[in-house]
């Protein structure tokens, strides 16, 4: 991640040291959970998956609000549908296909999109935003989508994506 988004000076505070814990500590629990999720909730179809994640998520997050939030945000259309295009498009229709997809190719090789933001988000960046891209985004990208080579062991299994398929001998 260094090498994509560059490094730079940091001053080391408690902010700082919370939130590279808080950082780590989910990608714990993340990694942790797709294992999880496969061993006990085998049979659950991905839309109850999705709709029982989406809302424990909501609700462990209720706590964190700021306070009462301005009526006039609620009544906005636009806010209205702001809000309903990311919950329903992007994270409940993800959330539906990232189900199937940790059923069908086990939690190893799902998570290995997840692999893949970084190098999205600088390319994106780069498009849209006009900002820089270095050698070390360059870098750190080509390293990226090597370990996603290795973790999905593509070189070890020529042919699998001529034929459409990645192997499963180890999931």
């Amino acid at each position: 991640m260094a090498l994509v988004v560059g490094f730079g000076p940091v001053e080391v505070n408690a902010n700082v040291i919370r939130a590279s814990l808080a950082c780590i500590g989910s990608a714990a629990v993340y990694a942790l959970s797709g294992t999880y999720m496969k061993e006990r909730a085998q049979g659950v179809p991905a839309l109850g998956m999705t709709a029982g994640s989406l809302v424990v998520a909501t609700v462990a997050l209720v706590p964190a609000l700021p306070g009462p939030l301005p009526a006039q945000l609620l009544l906005d259309w636009k806010i209205a549908t702001a809000v309903l295009g990311l919950s329903l498009l992007c994270s409940a229709a993800a959330y539906v296909l990232y189900f199937r997809l940790l059923a069908d190719a086990g939690p190893t090789r799902s998570r290995t999109v997840t692999l893949l933001i970084p190098v999205f988000a600088a390319l994106w960046g780069a498009m849209f935003l006009g900002e820089p891209v270095g050698v070390g985004t360059v870098i750190g990208g080509a390293v990226i989508l090597l370990a996603t080579a290795l973790v999905l062991e593509l070189g070890q299994h020529p042919g699998a994506l001529r034929r459409g398929t990645i192997p499963t001998s180890r999931q």
